[in-house]
């Protein structure tokens, strides 16, 4: 996102400045989905945190889409759905029923599901279960 012109939206939070991304920009969505696939992909990294999608980020900026603070944070949000999780919970536990958005899914094994369901996944303590959308929604 950008404020005035074509200089970066920066925003001060917790751990000092950093720029904006600009969700509704097909590159920005683009990028930000090849960066987190590349983390799972390169290094097995099984889980994300989805943090400063906050509404307040995008107040003061001119968005590509010329959309709203909320959209914005809408497809934020709808991008952490694409990359949910499941960890084991519960002691001895040797399955994890699992909540799967409409859509097509693949685990981290490479096999396919249809969503839309609940499903009674296998899973050990020490694998949380990762699962990557295939359809665009």
């Amino acid at each position: 996102m950008n404020n005035e012109g074509s200089k970066p939206l920066l925003v001060d939070w917790w751990n000092g400045m950093s720029a904006v991304l600009d969700l509704s920009h097909p590159n920005g969505m683009k990028w930000f989905k090849a960066k987190l696939d590349y983390l799972q992909n390169k290094y097995g990294v099984d889980g994300l945190k989805f943090d400063a999608g906050d509404i307040r980020f995008y107040e003061n900026g001119k968005s590509y889409g010329n959309i709203s603070p909320h959209q914005q944070c809408q497809l934020f949000n709808q991008l952490a759905v694409a990359y949910p999780i499941a960890p084991i919970l519960v002691k001895g536990a040797a399955t994890r029923k699992i909540v799967l958005p409409k859509g097509k899914w693949e685990d981290q094994n490479g096999k396919i599901w249809k969503g839309n369901r609940t499903i009674e996944y296998p899973a050990k303590l020490e694998t949380i279960p990762h699962f990557t959308r295939l359809d665009e929604q």
